[in-house]
């Protein structure tokens, strides 16, 4: 049961800390495509303009992260309220998390090589 416990308090302990570094993320993520841009929006040859930026790239990238292992922490969350098995959810919490990431990145950089 104390393995149990500790595993739940640093899965929360990471809901929270994800929860927190979204607001740094959305309003960094908002001000770079709406407002530091001419017209409010970035078309779409300014998107790739502004990804060849390593900076950009990794802001996005982390941003990407940080979403998704905070919606994939409430989506577990949720899981194991209704009753799901904690081990397993563990397991597809961790995959789909390396999943997400991993494909949003490999996106990127598709998208990047258009340019």
């Amino acid at each position: 049961m104390h393995l149990h416990s500790s595993r739940a308090k640093w899965f929360w302990l990471s809901q929270v800390i994800s929860g927190v570094a979204l607001f740094f993320f959305v309003g960094l993520h908002f001000y770079l495509q709406h407002y530091a841009v001419v017209g409010g929006l970035r078309d779409f040859q300014q998107i790739l303009d502004y990804l060849t930026n390593w900076w950009a790239l990794v802001l996005e990238w982390l941003f990407l992260s940080v979403v998704t292992v905070h919606a994939i922490l409430g989506l577990r969350s949720i899981m194991l309220d209704i009753g799901m098995n904690s081990r397993r959810m563990d397991i597809f919490s961790f995959l789909a998390v390396v999943f997400i990431i991993v494909y949003g990145i490999e996106l990127t950089m598709e998208i990047l090589r258009w340019k």
